[in-house]
């Protein structure tokens, strides 16, 4: 009783934290974020594409359980496809330059999902080192924060390869004005 007493308690802890700084950072910037034409309408892809991939992988994850083939738990087997919607519509919208509004710093970018990586980490690892992740080789909700862990690692690396491509693309650019005005 204790245990989900202190989990339900660090849990709304949690939210309550997330929701106090995104209201302080809706009151301190404004409600409106700016995003040019462009990419408004490759963040609208990236909800397609993220709508889609939830929709089939729901549909994938009930057609496995009818058939008997269980992987996750009840309680986080259907959180696993929002997830991954998730992962895809942050992936699309990173890849086409469409994740920080036009008054975002690009440091948010690195920091925010590196924070919450490791903070699922730290919180991840010691459920796995105890046996509380997978329990008769099913995945449990115990490894919740691996799960999202992963998902922050999948947005932080498309964050850095983003930003690589961009540095090696302005080099690039950069050599190729030098070379004109010579």
């Amino acid at each position: 009783m204790k245990q989900n007493f202190w989990w339900l308690a660090g849990a709304l802890s949690g939210i309550a934290i997330v929701l106090i700084v995104f209201l302080i950072k809706r009151v301190t910037r404004g409600k409106d974020k700016d995003f040019d034409e462009r990419q408004t309408a490759a963040r609208g892809k990236a909800f397609q594409y993220a709508f889609f991939t939830t929709a089939l992988g729901e549909l994938f994850y009930v057609c496995l359980e009818a058939g008997g083939i269980v992987f996750a738990d009840t309680s986080i087997g259907p959180l696993l496809p929002v997830i991954l919607g998730l992962a895809v519509f942050a992936v699309t919208a990173v890849a086409n330059d469409a994740y920080l509004s036009l008054r975002e710093s690009p440091r948010s970018a690195f920091l925010f999902p590196l924070i919450i990586l490791v903070i699922n980490l730290l919180a991840g690892i010691p459920k796995l080192l105890n046996g509380e992740v997978f329990v008769d080789g099913i995945l449990t909700f115990g490894g919740l924060s691996l799960v999202m862990a992963a998902l922050f690692a999948v947005l932080l690396a498309a964050v850095v390869i983003h930003w690589f491509r961009g540095r090696r693309g302005e080099g690039a650019e950069g050599e190729e004005d030098g070379g004109d005005s010579e």
